[in-house]
């Protein structure tokens, strides 16, 4: 399910107000936060991706030994014309599968 707000880009003024939506996120779920870099990039066969590209890339299966977002680098520097990339790639996952091993408190975020 994309998740999507509409404000500007996050870097491109220095004193924006952003917006907040909320969603809850089911057990199982993975989030993907990432830059238009991880699809922006031409492909050896000369198209040009977008995020409609990318996406297929995100239901893919795991690779055992390698991390979500290791994996899903690989994936577009396969498909990229140059696997050097030409623009950042940021990518961050967070992975909802178990329960939180803490709680929220008073104590928290100061608590070891």
């Amino acid at each position: 399910m994309p998740l999507a707000t509409k404000n500007r880009a996050i870097g491109i003024a220095a004193a924006t107000a952003y917006g907040a939506q909320t969603v809850e996120v089911p057990r199982g779920s993975t989030l993907y936060v990432f830059s238009d870099g991880v699809f922006e990039i031409t492909t050896k066969a000369g198209s040009d991706w977008d995020l409609e590209h990318f996406v297929p890339l995100l239901l893919e299966p795991p690779v055992p030994g390698r991390t979500e977002s290791a994996r899903l680098l690989d994936r577009v520097r396969e498909e990229s014309k140059d696997p050097d990339l030409q623009d950042d790639f940021s990518l961050m996952t967070f992975g909802f599968h178990r329960p939180a091993d803490r709680t929220f408190d008073a104590t928290w975020p100061s608590r070891p």
